[in-house]
């Protein structure tokens, strides 16, 4: 029977097309592969479930039978017999015994280079640019329905090739390894249209292999650094393949940003080889200083990011260059044209996390103080204060009061708001990331154990609680303002372009009705949005922001936070101000922040 499924299941890729005189698709055929397809699946839960339970069953003989059927569905041009068989590709690499079997070994080799191509995100029903389309055409009924059922596949087959680097890792090395060399060597293609001005588009072909091959790559090198002992990774090999990365020169904005993914995929090889650190920041430093246009900035901010999250994952690592990015750093601030505020607030948390390395509490304080200075001083203004305290005075310091006839006009206000923002942003991460030392015994040394509680467990001191306690009163007026806006007094204070500014926004609406977002076949426009919807977007974020705040100061400031004067009353008389006005949506981050982390993690 196996050899009749297995005869079907090769010839499937032709038997649901008709010849080429009519074209198109036989549907019967294509449901019958639909249903064959099914019963492998079925077969394979079936051979997972028996082997290694109490019934005595053995290897069947024909394995190797069942899993060529099984990848030529996987193989096949429709997106849904390929997505039909990637749970039970799962099963079968993460079985206990079948993941030691020769055959699966081999097979597992096959997926995973079958996988350079399937991850490619192509098929759409709308295009012919691929045999997939056709298939595509009888199984979705628009792109944002393929595109929903792609992401689907691509998370499921990310499991896949990460249960496949267990069985074969140093196979799986080599094939992300020659992909990436590969994709390097050949020159990036761009549709020259009046859009994308010669860039690449999300769907262009360039840019669609190297989303493919940077999402295979992080997979298999994410699972090779977890599984594989420090002696058998293979440095060398990995700080070559890094070099190229490092030494490739694009201009394309999506391109660069694969690159960047790379790089941070790739960085565990540097612990291993530290000369090479200057050069990997220089390259990544490079593009948070890119142009500010709009091509660029979603570069910038992975840029940032990925800076973020090396000092986050290796702040041990990178404190012998502390000094050097801090000089780096401050030459950036010290310029209001070359960073935004976002990108100001990541670097300002990639060297908090750092500098948690120098396990010396008057050190750390120190360099607190020192780098959110101008934010202190912006904060504790009197122009700031009489902002923050009166909810008339902040609506017309935002703009929400200007009647605005063309909406893409320039924001004149959008500087007043971005500076509420970055004060609110930099507090947050400076209670995100400010901390003492794990070790019980270097946080002693380090001046950071002020006392012991009655059964001896050590009392911590956060460095950052001193330049922080100065901040939280105007941090409670502007809670306490933020609720007084849904008074009906102050309502009445919008203007009419702004009527509509404290709804619920688009995005959250589409995230509670399971409502992918549309396919972008260009520049995500989302950072470009009109001043309205700007303004919404401010209002949304800086609600939820300090709420983060106020939900992540007593963990990080511990007593010091609690033993701030009149805590109770300044809490009932700022977040739970006005509540019966406050819409339902608003709530949200004052029952799942506020309440989860002050009242039950820290009582």
């Amino acid at each position: 029977a196996m050899n009749y499924i297995l005869s079907a299941a090769q010839s499937a890729g032709g038997a649901a097309v008709s010849n080429q005189s009519s074209g198109g698709i036989v549907e019967r055929r294509y449901t019958f592969l639909k249903r064959l397809c099914q019963v492998l699946c079925a077969l394979g839960f079936q051979i997972c479930s028996l082997l290694g339970s109490d019934i005595e069953v053995q290897v069947p003989v024909n394995l190797d039978k069942y899993m060529e059927a099984l990848f030529a569905f996987t193989s096949h041009p429709s997106q849904f017999l390929k997505s039909s068989t990637q749970i039970t590709w799962g099963n079968l690499f993460r079985h206990e015994i079948l993941s030691k079997n020769p055959v699966v070994g081999q097979m597992a080799i096959k997926y995973l280079r079958a996988a350079r191509i399937n991850l490619l995100k192509t098929g759409f029903p709308s295009k012919n640019d691929c045999p997939g389309c056709e298939f595509s055409r009888v199984d979705f009924d628009s792109d944002e329905d393929f595109n929903c059922s792609f992401n689907s596949f691509r998370a499921q087959q990310g499991e896949a090739v990460r249960l496949a680097c267990k069985i074969v890792p140093f196979e799986a090395f080599q094939i992300a390894r020659e992909w990436v060399q590969y994709q390097i060597s050949v020159p990036v293609t761009a549709a020259a249209t009046t859009y994308t001005k010669g860039l690449c588009s999300a769907l262009s072909l360039s840019a669609v292999q190297w989303d493919a091959m940077t999402f295979f790559t992080e997979s298999v090198f994410g699972q090779l650094f977890k599984i594989l002992e420090k002696e058998k990774i293979p440095i060398d090999e990995g700080i070559e393949l890094l070099q190229m990365v490092v030494n490739y020169e694009t201009r394309d904005p999506l391109i660069l940003s694969c690159v960047l993914t790379i790089i941070s995929t790739l960085f565990p090889f540097v612990t291993h080889q530290p000369h090479f650190l200057p050069q990997v920041l220089f390259k990544v430093s490079a593009c948070v200083q890119g142009p500010r246009t709009r091509a660029v900035k979603n570069v910038r901010r992975h840029a940032c990011s990925s800076i973020l999250r090396i000092c986050r994952d290796y702040s041990d690592f990178m404190l012998p260059c502390f000094d050097m990015m801090y000089e780096h750093a401050k030459g950036l601030f010290s310029n209001e044209l070359l960073l935004t505020q976002m990108e100001k607030c990541a670097l300002m948390e990639a060297l908090i996390l750092v500098s948690n390395q120098f396990k010396d509490y008057n050190k750390q304080k120190a360099f607190l103080k020192e780098l959110i200075a101008p934010v202190t001083a912006q904060w504790l203004s009197e122009e700031m204060r009489s902002v923050l305290w009166d909810p008339a005075t902040f609506l017309a310091y935002v703009g929400a009061d200007q009647v605005i006839s063309d909406l893409d006009t320039e924001d004149q206000m959008g500087i007043n708001r971005s500076q509420i923002s970055f004060c609110v942003n930099t507090i947050l991460g400076v209670v995100k990331r400010a901390r003492w030392p794990a070790n019980p015994e270097e946080a002693k040394a380090g001046s950071f154990v002020v006392s012991t509680t009655s059964d001896g467990a050590p009392i911590y001191r956060n460095p950052c609680a001193e330049p922080l306690q100065a901040l939280l009163p105007n941090l409670f007026a502007l809670i306490r303002t933020q609720n007084s806006l849904f008074l009906p007094e102050n309502i009445n204070r919008l203007s009419k372009t702004f009527s509509r500014v404290y709804d619920i926004m688009d995005v959250e609406k589409n995230f509670a009705l399971g409502i992918p977002q549309p396919v972008l076949d260009a520049y995500d426009s989302s950072a470009y949005r009109n001043i309205v919807e700007r303004m919404q977007g401010f209002f949304s974020s800086l609600y939820d922001n300090c709420y983060q705040v106020l939900g992540n100061a007593g963990p990080c400031m511990q007593q010091d936070f609690y033993a701030t004067e009149d805590l109770a009353e300044q809490i009932v008389g700022s977040a739970f101000i006005h509540l019966d006005s406050v819409p339902d949506h608003r709530l949200r981050p004052l029952v799942h922040i506020l309440y989860i982390k002050i009242f039950c993690f820290n009582y």
